[in-house]
């Protein structure tokens, strides 16, 4: 059998090598970096989430309806805010707290009805 028509599971692992380039190392240790950050930001994507679902109980135990306009409108400044003090385009932060907000209030809704487990995890 020729290494062409070899299974590639038979063959044996190449050897060869490709040298560095400038900027690798550099290029490793930032991505590495921002993978930590990712892991950061989702765990506290989760925190929100779970905060959601229990001010989704208080608003079912009080009676209170889940859209809170005025809230999501405090929100939404507050990012856009931050996204003015730093340097962040607001527009951008806008869109992201579009996402986050709609995904929470879906879960809210569904707590508020008795649908979702009040125990739910969101892990």
């Amino acid at each position: 059998m020729t290494p062409a028509t070899q299974p590639v599971r038979d063959r044996e692992p190449r050897t060869t090598s490709i040298p560095p380039r400038p900027g690798d190392r550099e290029l490793h240790e930032l991505r590495t970096r921002l993978d930590a950050i990712d892991v950061a930001l989702l765990d506290t994507i989760r925190d929100r989430i779970r905060c959601c679902l229990q001010i989704g109980e208080v608003k079912r135990h009080a009676g209170i309806p889940m859209m809170q306009p005025q809230r999501i409108d405090a929100v939404q400044g507050r990012a856009a805010a931050y996204g003015n003090d730093h340097g962040l385009n607001p527009a951008f932060l806008g869109r992201v707290y579009d996402v986050i907000i709609a995904e929470t209030c879906r879960l809210e809704t569904e707590v508020i009805s008795g649908t979702l487990p009040t125990d739910a995890e969101t892990e």
